[in-house]
């Protein structure tokens, strides 16, 4: 059992809080209690690295908007790249049928799971326990965001922000949650604090997407013809299959502000689409790409669906 797993005993009711959530959201209909139970096993074991991890960066004084995406810290840009690719990775059929069953019961409790995992990241006096509660709530707030701009349609670049404004804002929601003891213990009067932190992420997101479009009213010729170069090479990854697109802005790092990295770089930062391609195919795959676009030869690539694919379904369902 998951109480048994060697980790905190802070950490052990909190998967087995989550495990409950998959059996009713009847996911071991389609994997099996068994497969989930050992996943989580692993999961537990595969944590205390991490946990440790964080601990030394907090200690560092660095924050994990930043450490998410740096070759220091490997086990928090790992498990930080895989939740992002796992958004855009093509799903199997079965996955894809559960998530459509899934969309129209209703929605399974889960207030207890919030408010364990609320208390682990921000009540805790178990350093590495809260660091990894901490950490875990950080990404629900980067992929509560996500969701968001895909459903949305938004695309940040456009108006001058960064693919990394995500992560910046999940930190800085996380902090003022931190500093503020009164706003911090007002959650916990909630039936779902995590949903409460989530809301308050997605207030912040708009107004900073509000922002961005105030100052580009004002925005010199040089800075719309930037803006328009953007959207360029965004139709254009719309056209790709996902690790496809993930090397094209690589290609293009400068025009979005952000770092090239080397193909070793991208298979760490994307374990999930580019871990198992190697460093010559990567560079192959982008010399193809460059050539097809130079001959406007490129062709959307028709791939199955992902789990922002299933998700938009389903929100357009409710809007129905």
């Amino acid at each position: 059992m998951i109480s048994k797993l060697p980790i905190q005993a802070e950490i052990g009711p909190l998967l087995e809080n989550y495990l409950d959530l998959l059996e009713a959201l009847e996911l071991t209909e389609v994997v099996g209690r068994d497969v989930l139970e050992e996943g989580l096993r692993d999961l537990a074991v595969g944590a205390l690295p991490l946990a440790a991890e964080l601990v030394a960066l907090e200690a560092q004084g660095r924050c994990l908007a930043e450490a998410v995406n740096s070759d220091t810290a490997p086990h928090t840009a790992q498990v930080h790249g895989i939740l992002k690719d796992l958004l855009t990775m093509e799903i199997p059929v079965e996955m894809v049928t559960w998530a459509r069953r899934v969309a129209e019961i209703p929605p399974p409790d889960v207030r207890s799971l919030s408010h364990g995992l609320a208390s682990l990241a921000l009540r805790s006096g178990q350093p590495m326990s809260r660091a990894l509660g901490r950490f875990v709530v950080f990404e629900l707030l980067c992929l509560s965001q996500r969701v968001m701009l895909h459903v949305s349609g938004e695309r940040l670049e456009l108006v001058g922000g960064g693919s990394q404004d995500v992560e910046a804002i999940a930190e800085a929601e996380l902090r003022e949650v931190e500093s503020r003891p009164a706003l911090r213990e007002s959650l916990f009067a909630q039936d779902d604090p995590l949903r409460m932190l989530e809301v308050f992420g997605l207030v912040r997101l708009a107004d900073h997407a509000k922002n961005l479009k105030s100052e580009l009213a004002t925005a010199s010729v040089e800075i719309r013809t930037w803006l328009d170069q953007r959207e360029k090479v965004l139709d254009l990854e719309a056209l790709l299959a996902p690790a496809d697109a993930v090397i094209l802005r690589n290609g293009t790092a400068n025009l979005f502000e952000e770092e090239e990295l080397t193909a070793e770089q991208l298979r760490r930062r994307h374990p999930g689409l580019l871990g198992h391609v190697s460093e010559e195919s990567i560079w192959k795959r982008k010399e193809r790409m460059i050539g097809k676009i130079r001959k406007g030869e490129l062709r959307k690539v028709e791939g199955g669906p992902t789990l922002l694919d299933v998700t938009l379904r389903a929100h357009e369902g409710g809007d129905q």
